[in-house]
């Protein structure tokens, strides 16, 4: 038979010891891509931005005014994804005749990021065919401007699947 297993004070500090070593080295390992991966700079004019704030939420108010909504079509073209916007206004009525400007951005970096500028096909109809390089979800920014000046913003999301 054997004799039982006595716990000493020095296997409960080994063990507690080897705990939170491994603890410590997947947290470190975490930290360590997670700093690789991704800088952190979400907007390289922080400052700038923060100072006309109160301009940023005239034009939220602008746009509102104006009551215009977008639609957003993400379809298979032959050489990639066509993106289709479309505009109307608070009376369902498109929208002609404006600069449309995409911006896709991945969540998790800002290496694939792709801007696009849309042409006009129809009437408040706006389209481009782009290669989206990764799978998964991505953020879509779009904003119209009318004589140079950006009349409406907005930001949709997507999943694309293989």
């Amino acid at each position: 038979m054997n004799a039982p297993t006595v716990i000493t004070g020095r296997k409960v500090l080994v063990g507690m010891v080897l705990f939170f070593a491994t603890v410590l080295a997947v947290n470190g390992t975490f930290f360590f891509f997670a700093v690789k991966s991704w800088p952190g700079l979400v907007n390289e004019k922080a400052y700038e931005n923060g100072l006309t704030y109160n301009r940023t939420l005239d034009n939220v108010e602008q746009q509102r005014a104006l009551g215009w909504q977008s639609e957003l079509e993400l379809g298979l073209a032959s050489q990639g994804q066509q993106i289709t916007v479309i505009i109307v206004d608070r009376d369902m009525e498109p929208v002609q005749d404006l600069a449309v400007h995409i911006v896709f951005r991945r969540p998790v970096n800002d290496v694939e990021d792709i801007e696009l500028a849309l042409s006009e096909t129809r009437p408040g109809k706006y389209a481009a065919t782009t290669e989206l390089t990764a799978r998964g979800r991505w953020y879509i920014q779009i904003s119209a401007s009318q004589q140079g000046e950006v009349l409406y913003r907005s930001e949709h999301e997507v999943m694309v699947r293989p």
